[in-house]
């Protein structure tokens, strides 16, 4: 089982692996920030994640690519092959920082990868 995931990442000092000179408390903050401009300002999932994310993905949108189980770590996982198409996540912890993902529309990948 593969789907096509983005995601935003929100790093913090106690994070592993990230450089980021939050606090875990402003890099949640800044989570559920950037969430409500997703789901009630409607604000496109890509633009957030070019402007706020801490991981290089940001620069493509959050565009992680085809993800397939075993690949990312187990928080990130439960998560993310539990979306529907096209839906967003809530605000999730992992190692790395506070992440919110989406999973795209199947739907719409494979109408753009057939024109």
């Amino acid at each position: 089982m593969s789907y096509q995931i983005a995601h935003i990442l929100f790093g913090h000092l106690e994070a592993e692996d990230i450089v980021s000179e939050n606090s875990k408390k402003q890099a949640l903050e800044k989570a559920e920030e950037s969430l409500d401009r997703i789901k009630n300002d409607n604000v496109a999932f890509e633009i957030i994640a070019s402007q706020v994310s801490d991981c290089p993905s940001g620069a493509l949108g959050g565009l992680l690519g085809q993800v397939e189980k075993g690949e990312m770590v187990p928080e990130f996982e439960e998560i993310v092959f539990n979306l529907e198409p096209g839906e967003v996540s809530n605000i999730f912890e992992s190692e790395y920082g506070y992440h919110i993902a989406w999973r795209y529309n199947d739907d719409l990948l494979d109408e753009a990868f057939k024109s």
